[in-house]
């Protein structure tokens, strides 16, 4: 009554091996309704140019006998849906807790700071408490690799989605025991094309060219970059994530906040698998005169190259105090580019890198006296006034 299958292989598929179907098609989702009434937990993959995805769905052929919960931990050996892919050689974590290790965790854990900074992040729900009855209708959840991994290189992979959200025992008893599901594995082959992700890239700048899907200064940006062709454009670089899409994204992006698609642009960049060459190419853009700088910026800046140069600061039950110094050189070095920057900046670039500027100068991070010395601040803002 309650089983996995194997996973729904489209007949549209290139590759055996893909399941290659979009879930938000009307069809797609009547097929899946018929191909998975059986099922209590499945998955299929897209697999569409660089974009791949996975469909966690929960049903059941017994109506009213199993019960989904929204909040795992009700349960007891209850636990959240998950996806894992192996060879975890070939992937790049990007909800490993290391990942979750920013700059601050070491600019505020010196010894003689009042606060200890702690890793890690919570999350919060105003509305968890949804209990739901498994029927033979199935309850979907889309679950974006590209969120949760990067698949570092070609080669053959292989997914599982686990879950322990469902019980049989019903609401009101004392101890609600979670079924352990295990789907079956979706396998599929990921191949490396430089040639075609080439084109892909100069397409991709071409169209958003032609469409503006980037131009902070349009008048009609909003619409246009939040239509779908250019969102579209703007996952097709995230997703490639090849050097050449990233020096595309670098390029397109100028930092300020009302830039069309500047949270696409900044994940290319902050979630890259190429971290030496964002960095590189981040302290070139922190300089170039149209480009705003903002705290998140400066502070990824200064944590890459942190990593870079010390990547023992960031393995597991590390002391952050250990590395709070190197942590406030590093920042102040990047500070202090920044305001050598900032007099051939102009407009927008100008107001917004200045005020980061003269915020970061003025911060203390556990000492005395300020990143930067009053003295040198002053001459600095000086020399960037904005003009009237």
């Amino acid at each position: 009554e309650v089983s996995v299958e194997d996973f729904w292989m489209s007949p549209m598929a290139l590759d055996i091996r893909i399941i290659a179907c979009d879930p938000f098609s009307a069809l797609a989702r009547a097929v899946l309704d018929r191909l998975f009434a059986s099922l209590a937990l499945a998955a299929f993959c897209l697999v569409m140019q660089a974009i791949s995805s996975m469909l966690l769905v929960f049903s059941s052929t017994a109506p009213g006998r199993y019960f989904f919960l929204q909040r795992p931990e009700k349960l007891a050996g209850g636990a959240t849906q998950t996806i894992s892919c192996e060879p975890a050689a070939n992937i790049r974590d990007l909800s490993h807790p290391a990942r979750a290790v920013g700059i601050s965790t070491f600019l505020e854990a010196g010894d003689s700071c009042e606060i200890g900074v702690g890793r890690g992040d919570g999350v919060g729900c105003g509305d968890c408490d949804g209990e739901m009855t498994l029927r033979d209708v199935p309850l979907r959840f889309e679950w974006d690799l590209h969120v949760n991994m990067k698949f570092l290189r070609p080669g053959r992979y292989q997914c599982t989605a686990t879950a322990a959200t469902v019980t049989e025992d019903p609401p009101g008893a004392t101890i609600r025991h979670a079924l352990a599901l295990v789907s079956q594995p979706v396998v599929f082959d990921l191949v490396g094309n430089p040639q075609w992700a080439h084109l892909v890239v100069a397409h991709a700048s071409s169209e958003m060219n032609r469409g503006r899907c980037s131009q902070t200064n349009a008048p009609d940006a909003p619409a246009i970059a939040n239509g779908f062709p250019c969102w579209q454009l703007l996952q097709q670089l995230q997703y490639l994530d090849t050097e050449d899409s990233l020096r595309e994204v670098v390029r397109l992006y100028d930092g300020l906040a009302d830039q069309p698609g500047t949270s696409l642009l900044w994940q290319a960049i902050s979630e890259s698998q190429h971290q030496h060459l964002a960095l590189q190419l981040m302290e070139t853009k922190l300089e170039q005169p149209g480009f705003a700088a903002s705290r998140g910026s400066v502070d990824w800046i200064a944590n890459a190259a942190l990593r870079e140069q010390t990547p023992a600061a960031f393995e597991e039950n590390v002391y952050p105090a250990v590395y709070h110094e190197q942590a406030v050189e590093v920042l102040r070095r990047y500070v202090r580019a920044l305001g050598r920057a900032l007099p051939n900046k102009r407009g927008a670039a100008l107001r917004d890198s200045r005020d980061v500027y003269q915020d970061y100068a003025q911060m203390q991070f556990c000492h005395l006296e300020p990143l930067i010395s009053a003295e040198e601040m002053k001459s600095v803002l000086a020399a960037a006034q904005p003009s009237r």
